[in-house]
């Protein structure tokens, strides 16, 4: 039989794949992105088992669901609920009707590139949280896509009988590197380890007596990504050096060309040994905090503005500002000290637009 998949790139649906390559004749692959927090981490693993395979992939966009729809597990919805499905704040997670969008969408694209099947990676774990993961539901859609189809394209469900653990197992057995996987909802650098998703992935691993080679997110890490730590000690950082800052340009670049000619080296000595070691902790604070934020979150855009930000600073202070502090540390000059005062408003300028997203992130005047 000629059939698509719907694959998202999770574990069940990559290991579907590899199942209905084994039975059927797989014509194409289609992901569907609609907002998810984890659709970035998840869409390009399904894009290069399709690959792998010699298959077409297709993604089709569904950017009305994020944008109309409640649920937390999208990126217009709250933070993604930690621990087991079977609590009662994963219900946050439920995507209304998902199901049931998708596989319309999939059959009438299926009927068109001549496929007779629809293979769905429902199986006999799936919670009852989700309704239209349940078998009813299931039974209902496969009759109306049966009715509504010249071809009478047939829902296909070859894991609806097997748990999660079954499924770790038979994808073993059919080869699926499940490394190249993807299951946390909250969709960052590794799997969080806390999400219903990531609890049940282990959950799974470990009754099937398989090591699951997806790495979840180190416990220093997971500390620093889902506690305030770093954020906290980012905003601290950043908003030290804004005061700072201002300070330096307003007042000490100003008063540089009051200091006595005569005392001028030995006054610039210890001015730039007393400032070191007050600017380059804070420094450092600053740009590991921003990197732990790319690494958390690689795909948050603001991430980048922030370490954009950054590294305007550092490029500024070793090309420019550090240079110019080399030459007044051999002797006064009045025009390198107006070099400075003007070159110096890029860092100020860098580190209070910095200072003021990370405000608006804190206090949710920016998503």
């Amino acid at each position: 039989m000629k059939v698509v998949v719907l694959c998202s790139g999770g574990m069940d649906s990559v290991a579907t794949l590899y199942m209905a390559r084994e039975h059927h004749e797989v014509t194409a692959v289609v992901s569907f992105d609609y907002g998810a927090k984890h659709n970035a981490r998840e869409i390009p693993l399904a894009a290069e088992h399709a690959k792998a395979l010699g298959v077409q992939h297709e993604i089709i966009a569904l950017p009305f669901v994020d944008r109309l729809f409640a649920s937390d597990l999208l990126c217009s919805g709250g933070a993604i609920p930690e621990g087991h499905y079977e609590a009662e704040t994963m219900k946050q997670t439920v995507m209304p009707f998902r199901h049931a969008i998708m596989l319309s969408i999939a059959c009438g694209w299926a009927e068109s590139v001549g496929a007779e099947g629809l293979v769905i990676a429902a199986h006999g774990g799936d919670h009852a949280i989700y309704p239209d993961c349940r078998e009813g539901f299931m039974q209902a859609m496969a009759e109306a896509m049966r009715l509504g189809t010249y071809a009478e394209v047939t829902l296909l469900r070859p894991f609806i009988t097997m748990d999660k653990a079954g499924i770790a197992r038979e994808g073993v057995r059919l080869g699926v590197d499940f490394g190249r996987t993807w299951s946390c909802y909250k969709g960052g650098a590794r799997h969080c380890g806390k999400c219903g998703t990531c609890v049940e992935r282990q959950e799974a691993f470990n009754l099937a007596g398989v090591e699951d080679p997806q790495p979840l997110m180190p416990v220093e890490a997971e500390v620093w990504a889902t506690g305030e730590s770093w954020r906290w000690r980012q905003l601290g950082c950043t908003w030290a050096l804004v005061g700072l800052i201002w300070v330096v340009q307003l007042v000490i670049y100003p008063m540089l060309a009051k200091v006595a000619s005569t005392g001028w080296i030995a006054w610039h000595r210890e001015y730039m040994r007393r400032i070191g070691w007050v600017v380059a902790p804070l420094m450092l604070g600053e740009i590991s905090a921003g990197a732990v934020w790319l690494w958390v979150a690689p795909e948050a855009g603001w991430a980048w503005v922030g370490a954009g930000l950054i590294a305007v600073i550092w490029v500024s202070t070793a090309l420019v500002q550090v240079p110019l502090h080399r030459r007044l540390g051999d002797g006064f000059e009045a025009k390198l000290v107006s070099r400075l005062v003007t070159s110096n408003w890029v860092r100020t300028a860098a580190w209070t637009l910095r200072g003021g997203l990370l405000v608006a992130l804190t206090t949710g005047l920016i998503p």
